[in-house]
């Protein structure tokens, strides 16, 4: 090609991923108008920090005991987040309904139609308590609790299948992570 037609369009999507806090989290989930099926997509979102395609379609057969093993939808990148205490309860939030294989389902007790119905319905659990957050911002969160984790950039991007994003490495989380690593290791060396 010699010409790029594209260059010079704007981007569509301008804003930068934002982790979810703990408060703010807490707050959808517990909002009274808050539908169960969205409540564990969410914390399913947050605890394994799979976008909204790949979240919308893991299959119980995914589930492994010590993680979530399936494909990345669009990039084929293997995404496995580990089995952590907060992904176990997530799971366990998410009903088995006979004949349904995915772990999430809509509010049919059916697989979700699309990835975009369940990145809609995410992002209106949060405009509905006052709060701009997206599905988007739930890979954040879950960035974010790695790096608090002392995850290293490479394992923090693994787990969830994705990329290294620069905007991780500049997170607060990142630098209490690598100060409690530090600690850690300062105090084995002692």
């Amino acid at each position: 090609m010699t010409v790029n037609p594209a260059l010079g369009v704007p981007k569509r999507y301008s804003r930068d991923p934002a982790p979810v806090s703990e408060r703010s989290l807490e707050a959808v989930l517990n909002s009274k108008t808050m539908p169960a099926h969205v409540a564990a997509a969410i914390l399913m979102m947050a605890s394994s920090g799979l976008a909204r395609a790949d979240a919308a379609s893991p299959m119980w057969s995914h589930v492994q005991p010590d993680r979530i093993a399936k494909r990345r939808t669009k990039s084929k990148i293997k995404a496995t987040p580990p089995m952590t205490p907060e992904l176990a309860d997530a799971l366990e939030q998410a009903p088995r309904i006979k004949g349904v294989l995915t772990v999430l389902t809509d509010a049919e007790g059916k697989q979700w139609r699309s990835a975009n119905a369940l990145g809609k319905a995410v992002s209106k659990a949060f405009k509905d308590v006052g709060l701009n957050h997206t599905s988007h911002d739930l890979r954040a969160t879950y960035a974010d609790f790695l790096m608090r984790k002392a995850a290293n950039d490479e394992e923090a991007a693994d787990a969830p299948g994705r990329r290294l994003e620069t905007h991780a490495a500049h997170s607060p989380a990142f630098f209490q992570g690598r100060i409690a690593k530090l600690a850690t290791e300062r105090g084995a060396n002692l």
